[in-house]
């Protein structure tokens, strides 16, 4: 069941991709580094917690925890798509940052790009 939930959130990112490459709405560095930092949350304290284990190997696994990151990050896998490509039309760089993203060890790279770069200069019509 738990596999069923990741992959819908994987094809739903897909989805948000493809339905907000043509999006106009722009989105900037700090709403974007605080939703993908709620993103990460979990992730980030499930990590720590791990290593936390392996020098104190009398802590128990947290199964619970691991049964409701997948759901959680399924649910979040279309926002958080939909706020990426915002991102990308944001400071003007491809969608192929998105499709980055996908790539397991290799998300955080793009994560961490779109966090950085500056917003694009608008172009003002006098």
């Amino acid at each position: 069941m738990l596999g069923l939930i990741a992959i819908a959130g994987f094809i739903a990112a897909f989805v948000a991709i493809s339905r907000f490459s043509d999006s106009t709405r722009e989105y900037g560095r700090k709403p974007y580094s605080i939703f993908v930092a709620m993103y990460l949350a979990p992730l980030i304290v499930g990590g720590v917690y791990d290593f936390i284990r392996l020098e104190h190997t009398n802590l128990p696994p947290l199964t619970w925890f691991s049964q409701l990151i997948i759901p959680y990050l399924a649910l979040l896998s279309y926002p958080l798509f939909q706020r990426i490509m915002w991102r990308i039309n944001d400071c003007g760089s491809s969608k192929w940052v998105a499709y980055l993203c996908l790539i397991p060890y290799l998300n955080i790279f793009p994560l961490i790009y779109l966090m950085m770069t500056k917003t694009k200069e608008s172009e003002v019509f006098e």
